[in-house]
């Protein structure tokens, strides 16, 4: 089986190719800042991607997976790629740092954390569970009160 994988962008076509058998599979990625194959629609991961960022559409998640994925159509994915470059280097930082910049942890400040104060509960606290088992009782008996 040959495989091919095209991707055309404005100023470069590339090609890759592996053989193993005498059929060709030829995939053409056509979409800016698409770099897999499009998914079936019917797909749960191109609905929950497509639904939310139809619902949310400053989703840097979804816009990400969705220009990647080729879920817009060609003139869409040219109008968000400056949005989609922007988002991916914030993704791209977020998975690195593990949290985002934007947050304000005095772990990333530099500052030393504060240590927890102990709670110490003095006295006893006695429930009664409305149960009791006496130490002379065998096994699978047990005495109510």
């Amino acid at each position: 089986m040959s495989t091919s994988v095209k991707k055309e962008s404005s100023s470069q076509t590339k090609t890759s190719s592996s053989s193993s058998s005498s059929s060709n599979i030829e995939i053409a990625m056509t979409k800016p800042g698409m770099r897999y194959p499009m998914e079936s629609p019917g797909s749960g991961d191109y609905v929950f991607y497509q639904t939310l960022y139809q619902e949310n559409p400053s989703s840097r998640m979804a816009l990400v997976w969705c220009i990647e994925h080729g879920v817009f159509d060609k003139d869409t994915a040219g109008k968000l790629q400056k949005s989609y470059l922007k988002a991916k280097q914030e993704m791209i930082k977020i998975n690195r740092h593990g949290a985002s910049s934007s947050s304000s942890s005095s772990s990333s400040s530099g500052q030393p954390r504060k240590k927890k104060q102990k709670v110490t509960i003095q006295g006893d606290i006695q429930v009664d569970a409305g149960l009791s088992v006496t130490i002379g009782e065998g096994i699978g008996s047990m005495t109510m009160m």
